[in-house]
């Protein structure tokens, strides 16, 4: 099928018949640095289209065309020209000028053209798939996503660059992709920028992959799966080019010919040095003009120079070999360097010094794979020493960089001896108690920020059963225990635990042959639901889940780490598993990820690393709740185990948010604090279905957690083969993951927000009730609660029938209830629960209350009984424990 694209005269103004009007001097005026919605009210504004035609035609003959700036004047006055939508000729500006100005409006779009999680998809994409066409997916859906504007730009952006990097043999223009790629990608990905000080190793990484995705779109461009067939006819209507497409379906384009049929020779096929698509030519011998096009893409036009040589420039070498540069930055700060040496050299000596040598050697550099630190050197030192003139600044001066993990190492010598004397010698037997942290709020567990106080908890926060009674040293309630869930399990909570930020991860015992770390993190409760799976191995949920953390309950997890072992174990309250097991696949799962993640972190941090070694891991976790009773147990189990692993090995926020979802779906959201959402995300691979924080904890310092432990057995139906029969049976599942759930989470984060308990306990309870109205649709239906929960659930609404909603019930796939609300209605719930419900003043957990607060002699004889309350503290983060 061939378009051809039809002639005439655009006019841009007011299209009113009144020719006072018809003309006012004036046309739609460019907004730079607002969102793209805003500055593409229609379309694409008529100057800046303008600019993009200009540079679409007179672009590929120049040389450095994106890569050379215009003239900074020019550029400031025609950018001042288009915000005002003043008439200009743009004949008057070079195009460079107008490559600038496209440049400088990209830049200027908060959080880029893609947005930043669309940037990130496509890192992730870029990273982790091999294949071009899975990567042209990833891209062809964030396209389709984008508004209609936003799509006409990219599609002659991108053709742009690809007629660029086609002509770049012929008129010896060297920006070929690579050079484009490099040049461009800072104004399309924002992330790719830093944030002006000292350059990292994350930010040259960003900047690589950046270059990488573009790179790959402009070699690709044509093909219907990058994008769709409306955005090619619109870039050939556009442009004037002649839209072709063969019988593989790839699109290509050229001018159209003036010539008469019999004028043109034979058409032949243009070979590409980038493999697709193939372009279409034909002689223009018998023309006395040619449009740019055909000229472009004649057979046997090009340049006997091969573009080969330009992708063994470190500068343009971003989607080739990676050995040969670590970083286009420092390539780039060295010739920098040595044109300001060379210029003062001239400037300062009486004679001109001699010209250096532009020998290919002189600008190659590889990176030696060195254990620790490491630096560049050039590929012949011999060569270079001979001529000073053209010695990288790099050569002479050694530029080390000392890896994160070898400074944790260093770190972790100095520390160990006073480190060992804290875990030996800071509980007492007498008091029997172990530090925790002061805050702003009150806690009831783990350490916040950097101020420590000694509370008396005794063995309250592992689920112990307690006896309230007055403490004289300190004012706070003491507490003697007795018979829990843990039984000697809890000796080793009574050390002190420290907040670990990134920045300070030296908090764990490091060897050159193994590694240790131990840490608690919380479960988490989801306020939205997590109910069914679109992929079981790579755990990926079928709609988006909100949570907060729950301080009181931890699970709290060695993890020991070395090439030594030869087998991993696991051990959960001093029960070892058998790994070998179908129900224990989940572990299994996510060591494999582990190591993946590992390895690809070593060869991002350029460190050796045999691929033939396998790290094993040996965990010993301890919890302080019942396990398999519907309080998110496994979440906070692998959630530890994934955390543990990413401090040890400094991992980023999101690798570890994705081990801990192999492990156990919900556990994404236990490693953050604060309101979390967990995003179901449009990667097949997974690899952007990631847990945020929404808001921090302090967003809502008084909102509370009462857990309530109704039944501490293990449930009948365990939440995985529930999902799935639910997914497989429900019909109601579909339509609550794509209508209900999207508007629950934006309204419970706005009530989160603004501290609005009353719709915030509303949405939380519908949700609820609606994850057991699915479970019950199920065939054969699920049944996760019991006569006990239904009591709770007519105990809050008695509470709320009063004064409004100020409590709100949730119930997980499980019997046992969560209540949230505010501190001051703590003690009053207390007293309505103690009316339907035999409670003890032992079975109370709590560092807000003592015996005295509230009567518990108003308990009546009833058939309920519970085992446990724990009142805590909501939005906790996760640990390392010293």
């Amino acid at each position: 099928m061939t378009v051809v694209a039809s002639y005439g005269m655009v006019l841009c103004g007011n299209s009113s018949d009144d020719l006072n009007q018809r003309y006012r001097g004036r046309i739609e005026k460019v907004k730079f640095g607002v969102p793209i919605n805003e500055a593409f009210a229609h379309d694409i504004p008529a100057t800046l289209l303008v600019l993009l035609l200009k540079v679409n035609k007179e672009g590929p003959q120049k040389k450095d065309i994106w890569r050379a700036p215009g003239n900074q004047a020019q550029v400031r006055k025609l950018s001042h020209i288009m915000q005002h939508g003043r008439l200009v000729n743009i004949a008057n500006f070079s195009v460079y000028t107008a490559a600038s100005v496209i440049k400088k409006f990209l830049s200027k779009l908060p959080g880029g053209i893609f947005g930043v999680e669309n940037e990130q998809i496509l890192f992730n994409s870029a990273l982790q798939n091999t294949d071009v066409d899975k990567q042209r997916q990833v891209f062809y859906r964030i396209f389709c996503s984008l508004p209609v504007p936003s799509q006409h730009l990219l599609v002659l952006l991108f053709g742009t660059f690809r007629t660029v990097a086609d002509s770049s043999e012929t008129y010896g223009t060297k920006m070929n992709p690579n050079a484009i790629a490099i040049s461009v990608a800072p104004s399309l990905f924002h992330s790719c920028i830093h944030d002006g000080r000292q350059v990292k190793v994350e930010d040259v990484q960003r900047f690589k992959l950046a270059s990488e995705v573009v790179r790959t779109i402009i070699t690709s461009f044509g093909h219907t799966n990058l994008f769709p067939r409306e955005c090619y006819e619109f870039y050939a209507r556009i442009t004037g080019r002649t839209l072709r497409v063969d019988e593989n379906w790839l699109f290509t384009f050229q001018y159209p010919s003036r010539t008469p049929r019999d004028e043109i020779e034979p058409v032949v096929l243009a070979e590409s040095p980038y493999d697709e698509p193939t372009t279409l030519a034909a002689s223009i011998s018998h023309r006395l003009s040619s449009s740019v096009g055909e000229v472009l893409h004649q057979a046997g036009a090009a340049d006997s120079e091969s573009c080969e040589s330009d992708f063994l420039r470190p500068l343009t070498s971003c989607g080739g070999d990676s050995s040969r540069s670590f970083t286009y930055l420092e390539w780039v700060h060295e010739n920098q360097a040595r044109r300001m040496r060379s210029r003062s050299e001239w400037f300062l000596s009486p004679t001109l010094p001699a010209k250096s040598s532009s020998h290919p050697g002189s600008d190659l550099f590889t990176l030696k794979a060195l254990p620790g630190s490491f630096s560049f050197t050039t590929e012949d030192e011999k060569k270079l020493d001979d001529t000073p003139d053209t010695i990288p600044l790099l050569s002479k001066k050694s530029f080390k960089v000392i890896s994160h993990i070898e400074r944790l190492n260093l770190q972790a010598k100095k520390m160990r001896q006073p480190f060992h004397e804290r875990t030996c010698g800071t509980s007492s037997p007498k008091n029997n108690c172990f530090c925790a942290p002061s805050s702003g709020l009150p806690s009831s567990c783990g350490v916040r920020r950097r101020s420590w106080r000694v509370r008396s908890l005794k063995g309250n926060l592992l689920g112990l059963k307690t006896t309230f009674s007055r403490n004289s040293s300190n004012g706070r309630p003491g507490r003697t225990t007795a018979s829990g869930w843990l039984g000697k399990a809890h000796e080793s909570h009574k050390q002190p635990g420290v907040l670990l930020q990134p920045s300070h991860r030296s908090e764990m015992i490091a060897t050159h042959d193994e590694r240790t770390i131990e840490v608690e993190v919380p479960i988490n409760i989801a306020l939205v639901k997590y109910w069914g799976k679109k992929d079981e191995d790579l755990v990926i949920p079928i709609n988006n889940s909100l949570s907060l953390n729950i301080d009181a309950l931890f699970a709290r997890t060695q993890v020991r780490c070395s090439l030594t072992f030869h087998s991993d174990s696991v051990t959960i309250n001093d029960v070892e598993l058998d790994l070998n097991e179908k129900k224990n696949h989940r572990f299994r799962r996510c060591f494999s990820c582990a190591r993946e993640l590992i390895r690809r972190r070593a060869l991002v941090n350029g460190l050796d690393h045999d691929s033939r070694k396998e790290y094993k891991f040996h965990i010993s976790s301890v919890t302080n709740f019942p396990v398999c009773a519907g309080l998110a147990s496994s979440a906070a189990g692998f959630a530890a185990i994934a955390y543990a692993i990413g401090m040890l090995y400094d991992l980023p926020m999101a690798d570890i948010s994705v081990l801990a979802r192999r492990g156990s779906g919900s556990a994404c959201r236990s490693v953050f604090g604060g309101l979390v959402e967990w995003k179901t995300g449009c990667d097949p691979s997974g690899a952007d279905s990631t847990a945020r924080q929404r808001l921090p904890e302090t967003t809502w310092p008084e909102l509370r957690a009462v857990i309530v432990i109704l039944d501490e057995s293990e449930k009948e139906v365990g939440s995985s083969d529930g999902m799935r029969r639910t997914v497989q049976t429900s019909e109601l599942t579909q339509y609550r993951a794509s209508v209900v759930v999207p508007e629950r989470i934006r309204r419970l984060v706005h009530a989160f927000e603004s501290r609005n308990f009353p719709e915030f306990g509303r949405n939380v309870m519908m949700d609820s009730n609606q994850l057991h109205a699915i479970c019950m649709d199920s065939f054969p239906p699920l049944k996760y609660m019991s006569n006990a929960s239904w009591e709770i659930i007519r105990t809050v609404n008695e509470f709320n029938a009063e004064n409004g909603i100020r409590a709100a019930y949730t119930f997980d796939a499980g019997p046992n209830a969560c209540i949230f609300l505010e501190q001051k209605d703590v003690i009053a719930f207390l007293e309505q629960l103690c009316q339907h419900f035999v409670i003890d003043s032992e079975i109370i957990t709590s560092l807000f209350l003592t015996a005295g607060d509230f009567d518990y002699k108003t308990a009546c004889e009833s058939q309920y009984s519970i085992k446990n309350i724990i009142v805590s503290n909501v939005g906790g983060h996760p640990r390392v424990v010293e």
